[in-house]
């Protein structure tokens, strides 16, 4: 391979942007553009329930956790009309490939940030809605982060998987550790099940947290800590079969 190899020399077109990430695009996206993704991001139900739930999202300023690759950072400002988007990404190939659809697709009120949103949570102002779809399972810590999130807005967006023993194990083995661990962060304590990454980590697609390893709440956990903060925790939505695990959609209003 040469610097040669990294050029286009073809007409310019949308379609050669999403070339540069050939075969690590998770999502299907909109138009004629092929990613040769699978999942319907740009177009998800989940997002549909949590702004249905809230009311609508007209004229709302919005932190994202981990946009991935921009689906939903699309559907709440050109679908539901929120005013702006703030979004952290970790992943660099993932803000990179947020960067090119909040190009290709005009964005314009979205802006995309590189780097730890755990840390950004210390500082920054509050929000109308933080969305937290498919990040909190990934967290080192996911007390912390929750603890986090709730101290920047009275309104919180979820999707997450969580742990039951029979249904975990059956999909990942060994790859879970089955000992209740008690997880603390300022007070707030939740329990946790380690989950080794382990072979996924070498997945072209991967779109897991940045360590090798991560932490799943059991349920009574997730409704245990919400109340301990001051939230009620609704879910609107959530199956236990699902392919990666039992999972829920569900919005964290403040009391």
């Amino acid at each position: 391979m040469t610097i040669l190899d990294e050029y286009f020399m073809t007409y310019p077109k949308s379609q050669n942007a999403i070339d540069i990430f050939y075969g690590e695009w998770s999502s299907i996206i909109p138009g004629d553009i092929k990613s040769h993704g699978t999942a319907d991001l740009f177009n998800d139900v989940r997002i549909d329930l949590i702004c249905n739930k809230v009311g609508g999202l007209n004229n709302a300023n919005i932190l994202e956790l981990g946009p991935l690759e921009g689906g939903h950072s699309y559907m709440l400002t050109k679908k539901l009309k929120a005013r702006s988007v703030t979004a952290i990404e970790a992943n660099s190939r993932a803000y990179l490939k947020c960067l090119i659809i909040k190009e290709i697709l005009g964005m314009n009120n979205v802006s995309y940030m590189l780097g730890d949103f755990d840390q950004y949570l210390n500082d920054c102002n509050m929000y109308d809605l933080i969305l937290a779809c498919g990040v909190i399972y990934h967290c080192k810590n996911p007390i912390e982060t929750i603890v986090k999130i709730s101290n920047k807005t009275q309104k919180i967006g979820i999707w997450s998987h969580y742990f039951k023993e029979s249904e975990v194990r059956s999909i990942y083995g060994d790859r879970f550790s089955y000992v209740a661990e008690i997880m603390n962060y300022k007070g707030y304590t939740g329990t946790v099940y380690k989950h080794n990454y382990s072979k996924a980590l070498n997945i072209p697609r991967f779109c897991g947290g940045g360590n090798t390893y991560t932490y799943w709440m059991d349920l009574e956990s997730w409704f245990s800590l919400f109340d301990s903060l001051g939230f009620t925790l609704e879910i609107l939505s959530g199956s236990e079969n699902h392919i990666h695990g039992p999972e829920f959609t569900a919005i964290a209003t403040k009391k």
